[in-house]
């Protein structure tokens, strides 16, 4: 990617999103042992993951309307 400020924010709003997922999956875990199963756990699995979802997904937009906002820059020349 021509544009590094671009590419770290879509990269920071990427990993939002996959930290979410990721506590979703422990809150998930944490689910199965607490309801076991039936319609109370069906109820409970459908919304918490369509709200995990929805923020990944959040994150995601995020990140592609704040890298699509900020200004074109060419990649830094300066050695390290």
């Amino acid at each position: 990617m021509a544009d590094e400020l671009r590419a770290l924010t879509r990269l920071a709003f990427d990993e939002l999103g996959l930290g979410a997922g990721g506590i979703g999956e422990v809150h998930r875990a944490i689910a199965d042992r607490a309801f076991g199963s039936g319609p109370a756990k069906a109820l409970h699995d459908g919304i918490s993951g369509a709200v995990y979802a929805s923020v990944r997904g959040g994150a995601a937009l995020a990140g592609r309307t704040a890298s699509a906002l900020l200004p074109e820059r060419p990649v830094s020349t300066t050695p390290r």
